[in-house]
């Protein structure tokens, strides 16, 4: 970046999610037969029969291995989502340590993939994330940690319905503690603190109550 101020990273940890996040989540309903919530704006096309939801847009990032990591790649798996940034010294360890105990139950799901994102891609080089995932043990291959543009950060970020900073621009980025649950579809299923444990074991409830829609569909 020629301009050294956008080489500032706004790392901002988000400890309590803004009211129009919450309000979008209240958007959440529970479709026919369905156990979980679908969260986001729905709406009902001219001549459909079904409700759409929100989806995870399109997304292209490059994991620890130095591959791309798409939203085709992972098509078909229910998907665990977090934000984070390698050199933090704050709530991420913890977040990502709790979210181990989520990862150690499910890693051998072949449904399942976990993505955690980087907030500060300055700084987080393929290598570090690959160091950041190798002393933690993780398996390549279902828990991908990814870099891209910080345009592309800001944006995943709002297609999981989670806010910039007011203020931020693209190389200013906050990120949030929660794990976003997201299903088959893309749509969201789930939001839940990564820093409480008791939503982080409701979250690995919730997975298992995700798994047994698609196994005895309604």
């Amino acid at each position: 970046m020629s301009n050294p101020a956008r080489k500032k990273i706004y790392l901002v940890l988000l400890f309590i999610l803004p009211i129009g996040f919450v309000a979008l989540l209240k958007q959440g309903t529970f479709k026919a037969g369905a156990i979980l919530p679908i969260y986001g704006d729905r709406y009902l096309a001219a001549g459909a029969k079904d409700t759409t939801y929100h989806t995870v847009g399109p997304f292209s990032f490059t994991d620890q291995k130095g591959f791309l990591l798409t939203n085709d790649s992972v098509k078909g798996k229910i998907r665990i989502v977090n934000f984070f940034f390698a050199r933090c010294q704050g709530v991420c360890p913890k977040m990502n340590n709790n979210l181990t105990l989520v990862y150690d139950k499910y890693k051998q799901s072949p449904d399942i993939v976990f993505i955690s994102h980087t907030v500060d891609p300055e700084n987080d080089s393929t290598e570090v994330l690959a160091e950041y995932a190798r002393v933690r043990d993780i398996r390549y291959g279902n828990w991908f940690f990814v870099t891209g543009k910080y345009e592309q950060i800001a944006f995943i970020q709002n297609q999981y319905l989670l806010p910039k900073a007011d203020g931020a621009s693209a190389d200013q980025i906050a990120h949030s503690q929660h794990l976003i649950l997201v299903d088959k579809e893309e749509r969201i299923r789930g939001a839940y603190d990564g820093l409480k444990m008791n939503e982080v074991l409701q979250l690995k409830e919730d997975i298992k109550l995700l798994l047994a829609e698609y196994k005895n569909p309604l």
